[in-house]
């Protein structure tokens, strides 16, 4: 006689699946995603009897409450990982429902100009030299900002410096242009007893608050002038510069040139603007 297997619900199941995220560097983030789901309708449901419209329905809750495209993902990837679990157990008959979310937002586009670069340094400046010297370090490393924040004293070394905490969870090490080494060397004379040199902004609030006060004070409107600009902007940069896509894959931490071919589309975009200066059509019409 065949035996029936245990019926779960996600809220009895996610204590079982934890064992897929112990090798997760950020276990607060986890504990944060999986408390989300936790409170949310689908954790009343069995897990055999999630499917991939309900996922879909969930996903468009969380656009509702407001979050970003980027924190809707975070959640689903961990659902998808508890699905993943169980179906490896063989309690999901069906298999795992499948459900990709699609960005929808435009934001973290904003390039940094060389003008504002000058007066959002300055302005920083007035908050204390620690927030001119961590903006400076990401607009000149590319780093992320929970990247740059986890930064030790010891993972730099003189012309370098490696992210060990990073969002593909491999390390990677970075040469380091003169303004992001001039930020280090003064963040070590004035805090050689922290953690590491910018460990004081884990908190976002701490810099965010300076960082919207100095874009109103620019008055920058706009909702992409976030501190992902400046990483934004180092790699177009690195584009602009000449330096090969695969080169840049590295440098900017992604595990497949997708993400980099964005930027390449967005310089070939800004090219063909610039050729329509030299081979104008519009300015007069041709007379034979």
């Amino acid at each position: 006689m065949k035996r029936h297997k245990k019926r779960y619900t996600l809220n009895d199941y996610i204590p079982m699946a934890q064992v897929v995220f112990r090798h997760n560097r950020d276990q607060a983030g986890v504990r944060s995603a999986l408390r989300r789901l936790r409170d949310s309708f689908l954790a009343d449901m069995y897990i055999d009897d999630i499917e991939r419209s309900d996922i879909a329905l969930y996903a468009n809750e969380l656009v509702r409450l407001g979050l970003s495209d980027g924190r809707i993902l975070h959640v689903l990837s961990k659902l998808n990982k508890v699905l993943r679990h169980a179906d490896d157990m063989g309690l999901l008959p069906q298999g795992r429902p499948k459900y990709q979310h699609t960005r929808h937002s435009r934001r973290r586009e904003y390039e940094v100009t060389p003008k504002e670069e000058v007066e959002l340094l300055h302005g920083l400046r007035r908050y204390g030299r620690e927030f001119e010297q961590f903006a400076q370090f990401l607009l000149y490393t590319g780093g992320r900002y929970s990247e740059v924040t986890h930064l030790k004293w010891a993972d730099w070394q003189d012309e370098a410096v490696t992210f060990k905490i990073t969002k593909s969870g491999k390390p990677r090490t970075l040469p380091l242009y003169r303004p992001a080494r001039e930020a280090l060397i003064e963040a070590r004379e004035q805090r050689p007893h922290h953690a590491g040199p910018f460990a004081l902004f884990k908190k976002h609030r701490t810099f965010l608050e300076p960082w919207h006060e100095v874009a109103d004070a620019m008055g920058i409107d706009d909702d992409d002038f976030t501190p992902h600009c400046l990483r934004h902007t180092c790699i177009t940069r690195l584009v602009r510069s000449g330096m090969p896509l695969m080169k840049v894959k590295e440098w900017g931490g992604w595990s497949s040139l997708v993400m980099v071919q964005r930027y390449s589309h967005l310089e070939a975009a800004r090219d063909l603007r610039t050729a329509t200066k030299d081979y104008a059509i519009d300015s007069e019409r041709l007379i034979a």
